[in-house]
C-alpha cells in the first residue's frame, strides 16, 4: 500500500475541486469541466495507489480502475462502477474543455456554457472525492 503517493494525490485532487468549484461560480464552465476531470483523475489514482494498483499515466483510466476492482474491499468495490463512469464521462469531455473544437471554429467556452450540466459535473467530482477520502481516511 502506498498510502503517501495516495494522499499526495487526493490533496491534489482537493485542490482541483476547489478550482471547479471556484469556476462553476464565476461562469468560467469549460474551466470548471477540466477541474473537475482532474479531480476525479486524481481521486481514482489515490484510490488505485491505496490498495497496491499502479494506476496509468493517461486520463482515463475507467478501463484500468474496472480491471482492478478486486483489490478494493467489498463495500467500496459496490461504488468502483460508479467512479470509472464519471471518469469515462469527464476524460471524454477533458479534450474539448481544453481546446474546443478548432476545426469547427469553437471554442471551449461555446461548447460548455450550461451551468446546470457543469453543476451535474462539478457535484459528480465531489462525490467521488468524498468516496475516495473517506476511503483513504479508513485505511489510516
Amino acid at each position: 500500500m502506498n498510502l503517501n503517493a495516495a494522499r499526495g494525490l487526493i490533496e491534489r485532487a482537493s485542490e482541483s475541486l476547489d478550482g471547479a468549484e471556484y469556476a462553476l461560480r464565476r461562469g468560467h464552465f469549460a474551466n470548471a469541466t477540466s477541474e473537475a476531470q482532474r479531480t476525479v483523475e486524481l481521486s481514482i489514482k489515490a484510490a488505485l495507489y491505496a490498495v497496491r494498483v499502479e494506476p496509468p499515466r493517461g486520463h482515463d483510466i475507467h478501463d484500468w480502475l474496472l480491471r482492478h476492482r478486486d483489490a478494493f474491499r467489498p463495500a467500496v468495490r459496490s461504488e468502483v462502477g460508479e467512479w470509472a463512469m464519471a471518469m469515462s464521462e469527464l476524460a471524454r469531455l477533458r479534450e474539448a474543455a481544453a481546446y474546443g473544437e478548432p476545426r469547427a471554429g469553437r471554442t471551449p467556452g461555446a461548447i460548455f456554457f450550461d451551468k446546470r450540466e457543469t453543476g451535474r459535473l462539478v457535484g459528480r467530482a465531489r462525490s467521488i472525492h468524498e468516496s475516495v477520502s473517506g476511503f483513504l481516511g479508513a485505511l489510516r
